[in-house]
């Protein structure tokens, strides 16, 4: 059974999750734990990413942001039981719910942050993530 579980999500990172613009900096792929880095110096077309995660696997995303930026960051559990977690030091965070979705606006106020969106499931659940930089903060 575990095996046939760990196939299963082998199986969807390789297959059922799809990373579209924005600027991947830096990706580590470990046994329970994947954290991807990511940057809108270069483009500003949005970061969409759909994927897994389940028991004791977790996938973490670190977005790169400096001090005026604003981010609006959509995360929508599609299947199962997958929640995100946004924190961090140096940004406000605005954030709304619905149903099966979560949209949450980030303003960064410090000079340079790691925002750090961390999903997970307590048994299963299919996600997906879009991040999308909007207009600079007018008090910059």
């Amino acid at each position: 059974m575990k095996l046939s579980y760990l196939f299963s999500l082998l199986f969807s990172a390789l297959f059922f999750s799809s990373v579209q613009s924005a600027e991947l900096l830096h990706q580590e792929m470990q046994t329970s734990r994947d954290t991807s880095y990511i940057s809108f110096h270069n483009n500003d077309s949005p970061f969409v990413f759909a994927g897994i995660v389940g028991g004791e696997h977790t996938s973490i995303y670190k977005l790169l942001g400096f001090a005026g930026q604003v981010y609006q960051i959509t995360f929508i559990s599609i299947e199962g039981d997958s929640s995100a977690n946004i924190y961090g030091d140096g940004f406000a965070k605005f954030k709304v719910r619905h149903k099966n979705s979560t949209l949450t606006q980030v303003d960064v106020i410090a000079e340079q942050v790691f925002v750090t969106i961390d999903i997970s499931a307590l048994t299963y659940g299919e996600y997906k993530l879009i991040i999308e930089k909007k207009a600079h903060n007018s008090a910059e």
